[in-house]
């Protein structure tokens, strides 16, 4: 079982909250996002961006917005 100092350890920073805006964190986890959609679904990257932002706005982040649009995530997970 994981206890909260454990769990603690294992949180982002997608805020800046914990480290400052200018380290790259922000635009490098945007770009990993689009890169993904753009591979796991070929998508454009212009529409990757829009559909991250979109997904973002509405579910809070890009994956659950994923798995609220199609009931599970099944590209992620090799066959």
């Amino acid at each position: 079982m994981c206890g909260p100092r454990r769990a603690l350890r294992h949180r982002a920073d997608l805020d800046d909250t914990l480290y400052p805006g200018n380290t790259g964190i922000g635009p490098a986890l945007k770009r990993n996002i689009d890169e993904f959609l753009q591979a796991k679904l070929g998508v454009s990257a212009e529409k990757a961006a829009a559909m991250r932002v979109e997904l973002f706005r509405t579910h809070g982040s890009s994956l659950a917005g994923l798995i609220v649009r199609s009931g599970s995530f099944p590209f992620l997970y090799p066959a």
